[in-house]
């Protein structure tokens, strides 16, 4: 094993721990209207700019390359999707407003050619920014250290380390010296998300909040989801994964839809979020990634609150090719929503 890769196994050895947990309880009420005029002046003050989790790949639609570049419609990809919005956007409210990709850095440079290539689809390139996400090594199915051809294998270490990936790119400085205070985060597949919305985004500001996020009530108990329930008096998500444990049926489910301030993302950045072991399969063969979650930072918000949103409005996940979550029923909620 090589010396780099030696390191990073050791240092995930060294902060692999569970959190004490506290007592968890249900959550039984949010609020269902956010603040959309105060968002609007946000938006218009440039304080507000958008993050959009893009590192995911496109294996399970059938797919090579990061999901950004899956067709929603047969000439359209994601990342154009999300792009018009923002163009949208800043043509509604007369601004100019930022957005950055965090990326598997294998996909760096060809999502940025890509960009390039289409002309950012209308956005100014100097408010387009990119930047890779943090990986760690992989685990065979028989829980061992994945290496093929002598070479460990690594992974993005999921959306939890949006944090510290973040602040350690040159984004988070260009977005101090712009002046930006407020963040939101949705990942790339959520074609339905709103890169800007200005009823979070104006929630988020006038109840002086560091985290504010969007959740759906929940439909099914068996849909694979995590879910919101307070712990030690402040909103906490649980993943699916370990619902098994609940001893009461949560009303929220989460959507990965936030609104973080800057100044508990500079925090959290500092601090060591837990690592969960997750199995993955990929050509009928079984594998373990490690990955961090990005709600496991809630414990370290001064202020946190949740919306609730019908979830015709903000949830449309495109996870597979067939199925619930796949690409015909997402394309008929976008439909439906006058989105495409």
């Amino acid at each position: 094993m090589g010396t780099v890769a030696k390191k990073q196994v050791d240092r995930l050895e060294n902060f692999l721990f569970l959190k004490e947990k506290k007592a968890i309880t249900p959550l039984l009420k949010v609020k269902t209207k956010g603040n959309p005029k105060w968002g609007e002046k946000i938006l218009k003050s440039g304080k507000a700019a958008a993050v959009l989790l893009a590192a995911g790949q496109a294996m399970r639609l059938g797919c090579e390359g990061p999901k950004g570049f899956f067709p929603i419609l047969e000439k359209k990809s994601l990342f154009q999707l999300f792009f018009e919005k923002v163009f949208k956007a800043q043509k509604q409210w007369n601004c100019c407003l930022t957005i950055a990709l965090m990326l598997e850095p294998k996909y760096y440079e060809e999502v940025h050619n890509f960009l390039k290539k289409h002309d950012f689809f209308g956005l100014n390139p100097q408010n387009v920014h990119l930047f890779s996400q943090s990986v760690y090594p992989m685990m065979n199915g028989r829980k061992q250290w994945f290496f093929q051809k002598g070479k460990l294998q690594l992974s993005p270490d999921g959306n939890g380390s949006f944090y510290e990936s973040f602040v350690k790119s040159k984004v988070y400085t260009a977005f101090e010296k712009q002046g930006i205070e407020h963040v939101t985060i949705l990942p790339i597949d959520n074609p339905l998300a709103e890169p800007f919305d200005p009823e979070l985004i104006g929630f988020h500001c006038k109840e002086k909040n560091e985290v504010s996020l969007i959740s759906i009530l929940r439909e099914d108990p068996q849909e694979k989801m995590g879910v919101l329930v307070k712990e030690a008096s402040k909103i906490s998500i649980i993943e699916y994964l370990d619902l098994q444990n609940l001893h009461f049926q949560p009303k929220f489910s989460n959507t990965n839809l936030f609104c973080f301030s800057m100044k508990f993302i500079k925090r959290v950045s500092q601090k060591k979020l837990k690592y969960h072991l997750i199995k993955k399969k990929k050509d009928q063969k079984i594998f373990y990634k490690y990955e961090r979650f990005i709600f496991d930072s809630f414990s370290f918000a001064n202020r946190i609150q949740a919306l609730c949103y019908p979830r015709e409005k903000c949830y449309a996940p495109l996870k597979t090719k067939r199925g619930k979550c796949g690409v015909k029923e997402t394309r008929e909620k976008l439909l439906n929503r006058g989105v495409l």
